[in-house]
């Protein structure tokens, strides 16, 4: 059996914000809106600390700490600080939204009311209750996952404390580009040839990873959430050697011997789109697996689904470390997940188009009449497709999360052998 490794974007992040290359437009969109309901560009947030506001007008807890956020906030921007908040609503209606905006004078911003963005913010940072204030960075880490405590406990110092710890992230510890000759075992390289003699030396794994790390989007979130993790980096330093294929748009940044190779790499390995990981044997040309990039990946899972694909070069493959039932539940699984994928693939190559005819419609509007019109149709269509594919998406995951806990059983045998 020819392992397959499914690594799925969420789907809503593609759709809405296919062309992001910053944190704020992969986890919030491209617009944001303000207490009147008018649209604001995402660039708002650029370069500045975020607090992501998890709120709703009927909860108690929310209307006792909002009016201290407000004039905290207010305050700040007296200040000139660099800092925002967006508001993601819980409310019941957008109508509510609006209204609680309005009522406690919200001067910063909301995620549009009803965008798919909520449920993945709320997933990607545990929210499990309202209110809950989420502090990030500049570069979307998060500097604080107790900001409502924060501004309540100490709101003089509060700025000032989340200032110091995302300048304490942000120092790096060397000029941070990978090594341009030789190479470690778990230390990204740009040297290629260094990379595979150590892999065949030490009979380790390669992983090449093609990225794009100054224009793209994915890569850099796969940067922050998965390999800048220590979690990731001590793994690695023992299992699994590292080439990295860069092909920025600041030519600079990568010697100039390596600019036309990597563009050539990505042709022979037929990349199509960055980030794209290809994990090979330790002979450094036989490929394993590819893998892709998550907006809900962390170092714990990407290690996990590097552990998936490298069963497959044992002997007998993943099925010899499974009973006969487990065997029969991961084949049948694998056939769920065969026919749930097809019609969501298309499903969304189609909601992607008709996206960008309604906003091209939106765009080209000739008055505010117009453009509104065009908005409440984008609106509209935006809620029917995301239950239409949320659907359609669900059947995609029910059938990898049994593919997975299968070779979860399969990894933990393995390593006890």
């Amino acid at each position: 059996m020819k392992l397959k490794v499914v690594f799925l974007a969420v789907f809503t992040g593609l759709l809405l914000t296919a062309s992001a290359a910053d944190w704020q437009q992969e986890f919030l969109g491209s617009e944001l809106r303000d207490a009147n309901g008018e649209t604001v560009s995402i660039e708002r947030l650029k370069g500045k600390i975020v607090g992501l506001y998890f709120s709703a007008h009927w909860c108690p807890p929310c209307r006792k700490f909002t009016p201290a956020l407000v004039k905290f906030y207010d305050q700040l921007q007296q200040q000139n600080q660099p800092f925002e908040i967006v508001l993601v609503s819980s409310d019941k209606s957008e109508k509510e939204m609006y209204k609680y905006m309005q009522e406690t004078k919200m001067k910063w911003l909301a995620l549009p009311y009803g965008r798919p963005e909520k449920k993945s913010l709320s997933n990607k940072f545990s929210v499990s209750g309202i209110p809950d204030l989420i502090i990030l960075d500049a570069d979307g880490k998060i500097i604080s996952r107790q900001g409502r405590a924060d501004v309540t406990e100490n709101s003089a110092g509060a700025f000032a404390k989340w200032t110091k710890s995302a300048a304490k992230d942000a120092a790096p510890a060397d000029d941070g580009r990978p090594a341009i000759s030789g190479a470690e075992v778990g230390v990204w390289t740009q040297d290629l040839t260094a990379a595979q003699a150590l892999a065949k030396e030490k009979q380790l794994p390669l992983l090449l990873n093609f990225t794009g790390s100054d224009w793209c989007g994915w890569c850099k979130l796969m940067d922050r959430n998965v390999f800048s993790q220590d979690e990731w980096k001590q793994w690695a330093q023992k299992n699994i050697v590292l080439a990295y294929i860069d092909t920025p748009r600041d030519k600079s940044l990568v010697p100039e011997k390596f600019v036309d190779r990597n563009q050539q790499l990505a042709q022979q390995y037929s990349v199509s789109g960055f980030p794209t990981y290809i994990l090979l044997k330790a002979d450094g040309q036989s490929e394993i697996a590819r893998l892709g990039a998550s907006r809900e990946a962390t170092a714990q899972s990407f290690i996990l689904d590097l552990k998936k694909a490298l069963l497959s070069t044992r002997p007998g493959g993943v099925k010899s470390l499974l009973s006969p039932e487990q065997i029969t539940a991961l084949e049948q699984a694998e056939a769920a997940l065969e026919a749930a994928q097809k019609p969501f693939d298309e499903a969304l190559a189609q909601a992607r188009q008709e996206y960008q005819n309604l906003n091209q419609a939106k765009q080209q509007a000739k008055d505010e009449a117009a453009g509104k019109a065009a908005q409440e149709a984008l609106d509209k269509w935006n809620a029917e497709t995301t239950a239409k594919l949320e659907k359609l998406y669900e059947a995609v995951q029910t059938a990898n999360t049994s593919i997975a806990a299968i070779y979860e059983i399969a990894v933990k045998k393995a390593e006890e052998e």
